[in-house]
């Protein structure tokens, strides 16, 4: 994740975080609402599938981007957030979503 001169560049730091498929529009789902279910977010994140969206969060909770909250109940239960440093992802989060909705129909872009 450095350039030639050993710099760190933070576009690549940035996708080594969340530049896989699912991890950003986990974030953007989850911004929606204060805490997110398991199910309820596997139904709001389009073709993922249960293997994809537990890796994605695990990794996602690593990079401290989202917390999993567990609660000591019958059955048991687990809520999804986004934590500061995943909703500082949110501004540009909102320009890709711009951009992939003024160019999603372009065979060009």
């Amino acid at each position: 994740m450095t350039d030639v001169t050993g710099e760190r560049c933070p576009i690549l730091h940035a996708l080594d975080v969340v530049g896989q498929k699912w991890k950003l529009p986990i974030p953007w789902y989850l911004h929606e609402a204060e805490a997110t279910r398991y199910n309820e977010l596997k139904r709001r994140v389009p073709g993922i599938t249960n293997m994809m969206l537990t890796k994605s969060l695990r990794e996602l909770e690593e990079a401290g981007l989202v917390a999993r909250h567990s609660y000591d109940t019958v059955p048991p239960k687990v809520e999804y957030s986004l934590t500061q440093t995943g909703r500082d992802l949110l501004p540009a989060l909102n320009e890709l979503y711009k951009w992939g909705e003024a160019h999603m129909h372009s065979r060009n872009a």
